[in-house]
């Protein structure tokens, strides 16, 4: 994410996820947050997987997903590897597992 609002937001939730461990409540709270700043910045892909993983918590009251090269050992791991993804969604790596990201949660939800 560009906006530095946006990345000063991500960290707070990835020392608060760290200290407190997995919240479905606060994250949900703050996906929903963090997706205000995607949208002003026009970013479809992570405004949709923001969307997506807000839902999916919601749903599940966790966020244990794996992908095709992560396999995470807790929601608190998935959450800190899906927000430093957002964090440089700029370069193409992050963009293309966040794609992935996007597509299982999709796959999850339907």
């Amino acid at each position: 994410m560009q906006e530095k609002a946006a990345n000063k937001l991500i960290e707070e939730i990835r020392k608060t996820t760290k200290k407190k461990g997995f919240d479905p409540e606060y994250l949900v709270t703050q996906f929903k947050e963090l997706r205000k700043y995607a949208l002003e910045e026009q970013d479809p892909t992570v405004t949709k997987v923001l969307r997506l993983s807000y839902e999916f918590i919601g749903a599940n009251e966790s966020f244990m997903i794996g992908l095709e090269e992560f396999t995470p050992e807790s929601d608190e791991e998935c959450v800190d590897f899906f927000l430093q993804l957002l964090s440089e969604s700029d370069k193409p790596l992050n963009r293309e597992e966040i794609k992935e990201f996007r597509d299982v949660l999709k796959d999850n939800l339907d």
